[in-house]
């Protein structure tokens, strides 16, 4: 069965950005990687055990063990995000709290951990990183360790029909320069990329998802299933910085990419991540 090689994700792959420093900085107390948004998405109450596939730098599971004071596992497959984690962890995590908080080294398809555990999972940015039969087994595995009644909450990037046909059409409006400007003053670049993927994300992401086929691979594994197409978290595509790059102007430009990146039916081939409840229901 095909993979990714965990070799991928070493220090380069999880070189460390703005929100990451800031996150550091304030010791753990500045949560920017995945913003309240998340954390009131997935409705997490007093008492509920959370599991992250994928956790990365442990940003998400650190915040639930010491702001909510849960139990929280992150999973992940590569060496270094559990180095990375851990060292968060020794760091910036008080004494009360550890208990709380675990990360594990190991597969999403085979997860070493007993049934019916957690009442919430957590995968964002993961699906993307999986081929189809490893996504089949991984959602085996989430329906496997969830409760009764739990959630499983993913979030993906980028959106398949964006690379299909939305990334064609804004090629096309960048033709006009005005567009174009518009577009490289705000992600602070000198040139539009021809191509639909970096070159890192061609060599990791092998299985994009749409709203469509996303839905099918949940209900596939029997949970009951909602998807679409959510907003754009990067901070750059917020009001407040149109407002820096534009200021009285930011209102008309803000209104014209809301039109098409934030309503629908636009978003769907021009919004960039996917979210999808499944829930586990007997």
């Amino acid at each position: 069965m095909p993979s990714v090689r965990s070799e991928i994700y070493d220090k380069d792959y999880f070189k460390p950005d703005l929100s990451w420093s800031r996150f550091l900085n304030a010791r753990g107390k500045n949560w920017t990687i995945n913003d309240s948004f998340i954390l009131t998405l997935c409705n997490i109450r007093a008492g509920a055990k959370v599991l992250e596939i994928g956790c990365g730098r442990g940003g998400f599971i650190f915040t639930c063990a010491r702001e909510r004071s849960i139990l929280a596992v992150g999973i992940d497959y590569s060496a270094e995000a559990i180095r990375i984690g851990e060292e968060l962890v020794r760091n910036f995590i008080d004494k009360e709290f550890l208990g709380l908080l675990y990360l594990i080294r190991a597969e999403a398809i085979r997860l070493p951990l007993r049934s019916n555990l957690f009442d919430i999972i957590y995968c964002c940015f993961l699906v993307e990183h999986l081929y189809p039969e490893e996504l089949y087994m991984m959602l085996c595995e989430c329906w496997r360790l969830l409760k009764n009644g739990g959630r499983l909450i993913i979030e993906t990037t980028p959106n398949l029909w964006r690379l299909k046909y939305g990334f064609s059409l804004t090629r096309f409006f960048y033709r006009i320069p005005i567009i174009a400007n518009l577009y490289k003053k705000l992600m602070d670049v000198s040139e539009i990329s021809k191509q639909a993927k970096t070159d890192q994300d061609a060599c990791c992401h092998v299985n994009e998802q749409s709203i469509l086929s996303l839905k099918k691979a949940l209900r596939r594994t029997g949970f009951k299933a909602y998807t679409w197409v959510g907003p754009e978290r990067d901070k750059r595509f917020s009001f407040s910085s149109f407002q820096r790059h534009w200021g009285s102007m930011a209102w008309l430009i803000w209104l014209i990419y809301s039109l098409f990146y934030r309503t629908y039916p636009f978003k769907l081939i021009f919004g960039d991540t996917i979210f999808g409840i499944g829930k586990k229901i007997i």
